[in-house]
């Protein structure tokens, strides 16, 4: 992410370095010619189209990992922020955003970018719209990778997924029923336990008193909802 920003930022500056060594006759034929090589690389259409997009992909994909990192995230929560970027990621493989590939489309029409002029090259352009499908599937195989490799069809695992999820959000007392029996959730809670190897008895305990305070979460259930 730190290069492409810099690259991006400073490419005016980059450009100007690349040509004066290009040009610098206390340099060898060899040097001069890789400065020169440089700069006719970092001038192509492809180039800066490839790094407009590359510099909208790594913001998004910042932006995730700082919320990820969060300390108040929880599983659900982080189930709930990957799912959203799977959306945007497919969103942006249908059309292109006013991020910074747009801006280096408008450079490829004028054949100028940072003030440098570009010349014509799509030999090594991405495909857009194959990059954040790829990303976006990228992400979906991650969100389902928690099961056991014995698990051979997809559908499957995503079943399986879909059903800790379900888990989870017995813990939120947002999802719970309007009457909430005093028995609600125990079976869940059993098995959050035993995935995570937390003591079930004292999860169970901790979970009928938390339904009857609903507000306080008890000692007892703090293991759980910790480590999830």
């Amino acid at each position: 992410m730190r290069s492409v920003k810099a690259i991006w930022r400073n490419y005016e500056a980059l450009y100007l370095h690349f040509n004066k060594c290009s040009l610098d006759s206390s340099r060898t034929s060899k040097e001069k010619a890789t400065f020169k090589g440089l700069k006719h690389k970092i001038t192509s259409t492809d180039f800066v189209l490839n790094l407009g997009l590359l510099y909208d992909a790594l913001t998004e994909l910042s932006d995730l990992s700082l919320e990820l990192h969060k300390r108040c995230t929880k599983l659900p929560d982080a189930h709930n922020l990957i799912r959203r970027q799977i959306l945007i990621f497919e969103s942006m493989s249908e059309k292109c955003n006013d991020g910074f590939y747009k801006e280096a489309e408008n450079s490829e029409c004028s054949l100028t970018f940072k003030n440098i002029e570009l010349h014509e090259n799509n030999k090594n352009k991405i495909n857009y719209k194959q990059f954040y499908r790829s990303l976006a599937d990228n992400l979906k195989s991650r969100m389902l990778n928690f099961t056991s490799s014995h698990v051979s069809s997809s559908s499957d695992t995503s079943n399986k997924y879909a059903e800790f999820i379900q888990l989870l959000e017995v813990l939120n007392p947002q999802k719970w029923p309007l009457e909430v029996d005093i028995l609600y959730g125990e079976r869940a809670i059993k098995q959050l336990s035993n995935i995570f190897k937390i003591n079930e008895r004292e999860s169970v305990r901790g979970f009928r008193e938390y339904i009857d305070n609903k507000s306080v979460i008890p000692d007892n259930l703090k293991p759980l909802t910790q480590v999830v």
